[in-house]
């Protein structure tokens, strides 16, 4: 009959194609079809930046946060260099790495490079450059920094210990004065500082901020200090006016008493 025929010819090309299906190579488990593989130089990178003296989860994993783009790498700094796939080129103690006194770094493979002033996304491309000659793929890697040298800084003004002052990375600008003994209680200007900043390009940033002990770190008002940072505490009105006077009257006091050791006194 026409329709067992139409059955029966169905129920063949379905097994047929089946069988063509079972004879096609699959790919391994957990590969993605080659269709879908990605470079590794066009995967994203993850920053890998995180601030000084993160802790450390209970996985295992940072709880990090983003540094400032212009944090750069000096002798005492300590970093994590992770290669994926080459883990041998990370180097020794999974890949943990410290800035020697002379700005460079003793990598596995490439030798000695210098990273003095470079940031940890420059110090990436660096590395990713130099390994690039050794992989027939461009590496895959990530640049994290794990603690960062003491950060020297400058208090001057009215303050009750000016000068130089070693505060941890992190520290903000309010911690930094409390680190010089705080304001003058009767001199300062409490208000508003000045923060002179010489940036790695060699540009001068001179900032008036305004000054609140009680609030936390931001950008505007409480920033996170950088080295080199130079906080100038200014005078307030009744201390300029007197600094003033005394000027005037220094040298009025001064001939009096000259005037009196030749006899004319009055």
């Amino acid at each position: 009959m026409p329709l067992l025929r139409y059955i029966e010819r169905s129920h063949r090309i379905s097994i047929l194609a089946l069988g063509i299906a079972l004879a096609l190579p699959l790919p391994a488990l957990g590969q993605a079809p080659e269709s879908l593989e990605l470079e590794a130089d066009s995967m994203p990178l993850p920053s890998g930046d995180v601030l000084p003296g993160a802790s450390m989860g209970a996985a295992g994993g940072q709880e990090h946060s983003p540094l400032p783009e212009s944090y750069v790498l000096g002798p005492g700094d300590r970093i994590r260099v992770d290669i994926f796939n080459v883990p041998e080129f990370s180097g020794p103690d999974n890949g943990v790495h410290e800035v020697l006194i002379d700005g460079t770094l003793s990598l596995p493979m490439v030798g000695i490079l210098e990273v003095r002033g470079l940031t940890l996304k420059q110090t990436r491309q660096l590395l990713a450059a130099e390994y690039s000659r050794l992989l027939t793929r461009p590496p895959y890697l990530t640049v994290t920094l794990l603690s960062s040298r003491p950060v020297r800084i400058a208090v001057s003004g009215e303050v009750n210990r000016p000068g130089t002052v070693q505060i941890p990375a992190n520290t903000t600008l309010n911690q930094a004065i409390l680190a010089a003994g705080g304001f003058s209680d009767s001199r300062a200007k409490t208000s508003t500082v000045e923060l002179v900043r010489l940036n790695s390009d060699g540009t001068v940033e001179r900032r008036s901020l305004e000054v609140d002990l009680s609030i936390a770190a931001n950008e505007e008002t409480n920033p996170i200090l950088r080295p080199n940072d130079v906080v100038m505490v200014d005078r307030n009105a009744v201390a300029r006016t007197g600094d003033t006077l005394g000027l005037i009257l220094n040298p009025i006091t001064a001939v009096g008493a000259l005037l009196r050791i030749f006899g004319f006194g009055f």
